[in-house]
């Protein structure tokens, strides 16, 4: 009797980061939503996309005092390019929805697990799907266009759990092309980069003998022995290579 050979396992899907910044007028949803960026990542190549849209103020809308204090005071001039490059709010929430029509074309949920990376998601991700499904009536973005679920990491808990505020301070200036500007964009690749160092730092301590110290002396050395190899240091570690 002939053998039936077994099934060949599933192939594992790749994963793509899609890391998320939003800036605002405000805390609440009667202030406007000035500007969404994006960055689109993975742990082999890097970033690969990077945008922002800038939104103009709906008519009536109006900015907090506390909000004006104790953040744009500091950053006159990313609220100065918001307000150049802004065009009407709907406008950009349908291109924003174009946008992720497209991520979903480009890696589709056969092949790939497209992740929201945010290091605030309950306000970011909240204040965008409320002007986004107002304006587009489609699902949130926690969802692929197709209704399928994507998780959502915050590298903000992790490295806080991991103490590693100082280390990532530091450790994130020495990558030549993060630009921490509040410029959204901008913002959104830090963070990607972030999500980068909290798993880097993970992947060590399930090591043999390691410490969270050992683990910040290992990633401090990164930094002084090889600053130009940094980064691909950093996607390796995070990758789980050693």
């Amino acid at each position: 009797m002939a053998t039936v050979p077994a099934p060949s396992p599933p192939a594992q899907k790749q994963t793509v980061y899609l890391s998320l910044d939003i800036e605002k007028g405000g805390n609440t949803f009667d202030h406007p939503l000035l500007a969404v960026g994006v960055c689109v990542a993975d742990f082999t190549k890097g970033v690969s996309k990077k945008r922002t849209w800038c939104c103009l103020q709906r008519p009536g809308q109006s900015f907090e005092l506390r909000c004006i204090y104790e953040f744009w005071c500091k950053y006159p001039e990313v609220l100065r390019r918001i307000d150049v490059e802004g065009k009407p709010l709907e406008e950009q929430m349908k291109s924003f929805s174009e946008f992720l029509h497209q991520l979903d074309a480009q890696f589709p949920s056969e092949q790939y697990n497209v992740v929201l990376i945010s290091d605030n998601p309950s306000f970011d991700i909240e204040h965008l799907d409320h002007y986004f499904c107002e304006i587009t009536k489609e699902v949130p973005i926690r969802y692929s266009r197709a209704n399928k679920y994507r998780s959502v990491e915050d590298p903000s808990e992790r490295l806080e759990a991991l103490d590693m505020w100082k280390e990532e301070g530091e450790l994130l200036k020495s990558v030549p092309f993060v630009n921490h500007d509040h410029y959204p964009e901008n913002d959104a690749e830090k963070i990607f980069w972030q999500h980068v160092l909290a798993m880097a730092a993970g992947n060590l301590l399930k090591k043999d003998g390691m410490t969270l110290a050992k683990v910040k002396e290992q990633l401090a050395g990164l930094k002084t022995n090889e600053p130009e190899k940094l980064a691909d240091k950093l996607l390796a570690l995070a990758r789980g290579a050693t």
